[in-house]
């Protein structure tokens, strides 16, 4: 019995220490990762337009295609239909300001990718 209710102690204990690390890195409002992001291929500014399809999948279009990414980590997102990820990148104040993109089908290993500011 002391050792049932030592394992029982350790499993609630986890669990808590689980959800307290949930609290200290919350998840990024989606609408965050929205907007019109811009790299360099061939000398030329390409760009890349990310829209929210809900809090945990979004829509990356640009003019060789587009596909799905849905949410792994935090700011990780992985494309839905083929092996590649995006890793959304903050400035010291967490603000948004570009992410990384891997597209292994692609040979694309971390395309440095800026977001476009917005003109007033």
């Amino acid at each position: 019995m002391f050792l049932s209710t030592a394992l029982y102690t350790q499993s609630a204990t986890t669990e808590v220490a689980s959800v307290n690390e949930i609290q200290d890195d919350p998840v990024r409002d989606a609408k965050e990762y929205a907007g019109r992001y811009i790299f360099k291929a061939n000398g030329a500014d390409e760009v890349v337009v990310v829209t929210v399809i809900n809090d945990s999948l979004l829509n990356v279009s640009a003019y060789m295609g587009e596909g799905y990414v849905k949410r792994a980590v935090k700011d990780k997102f992985k494309f839905t239909d083929f092996d590649g990820s995006i890793e959304f990148v903050s400035n010291e104040s967490n603000k948004i300001v570009g992410f990384k993109a891997t597209i292994e089908e692609a040979g694309v290993y971390d395309l440095d990718v800026r977001k476009e500011e917005k003109k007033d």
